[in-house]
């Protein structure tokens, strides 16, 4: 008896489990379907991987494959996603910038603050925030340990830290609009009521940004760049 318990143990240890040879792709795999120009297998590859953890390059590489397919809005998508990890990336704003203008997709001009909060992402400029508010701990500290009689040096920086740091918040939140922004990912119009058969107004093309209002049951009703409003199923955008 106890040497065929013995038997099964050794049987249950050894015996191969399901999926235990089942090996995931790598990220050379998934670039090998795309240089074999099978794309939409590259996209089912870079998903895959995207379960484990995102990076620009996954983002970029993703952005590239659903562009080759003729699908602008995802790949739209994917380069936005990119460059909310590497803002600095020419790569990805080059062939961004490229699709959109393939696609006839012009956004309004952004102003020189804008363009200048794109330079950090939204976690860079919350790192920012809170050194500089290390900063001016370490000023207040350094004024009160010494007892300095009339700080003028000590308080002239801590203004200087407080304004950088309201510049900071100010970029950390025009970064997160920017963040919360929905790209329409299918060609669609938009409707002037939330319901299935509501009348359609004004097309609006994949790869489109716009900024959501409110929803109500499967629709949302956003705005795009250029002030136009309108309902659109939720299947249609993506965060």
């Amino acid at each position: 008896m106890r040497t065929l318990t013995f038997l099964l143990l050794c049987f249950m240890v050894f015996m191969p489990q399901k999926g235990s040879t089942e090996t995931k792709p790598s990220f050379t795999d998934c670039n090998d379907f795309y240089h074999a120009r099978s794309y939409q297998s590259a996209i089912d590859c870079y998903e895959q991987l995207s379960n484990d953890g995102y990076s620009a390059e996954l983002f970029y590489n993703l952005g590239n494959s659903y562009a080759q397919l003729g699908q602008s809005g995802r790949g739209v998508l994917n380069y936005l996603r990119g460059l909310t990890i590497s803002p600095w990336d020419s790569d990805i704003r080059g062939n961004l910038e490229a699709l959109k203008k393939e696609q006839g997709l012009f956004d309004a001009e952004r102003t020189l603050p804008q363009q200048f909060t794109e330079l950090l992402s939204l976690s860079q400029w919350c790192w920012a925030l809170l050194i500089l508010f290390l900063c001016h701990i370490m000023v207040s500290l350094t004024v009160f340990r010494k007892k300095i009689t009339n700080p003028k040096k000590e308080w002239g920086l801590n203004l200087i830290i407080l304004l950088l740091g309201l510049f900071c918040v100010w970029g950390a939140v025009t970064r997160y609009q920017d963040w919360q922004k929905l790209v329409v990912i299918n060609d669609t119009r938009l409707q002037v009521s939330p319901i299935q058969s509501g009348s359609a107004g004004l097309s609006i093309k994949q790869g489109k940004t716009v900024a959501s209002l409110k929803q109500y049951q499967n629709f949302t009703l956003v705005i795009d760049d250029s002030g136009r409003k309108g309902w659109i199923r939720q299947e249609d955008l993506q965060p």
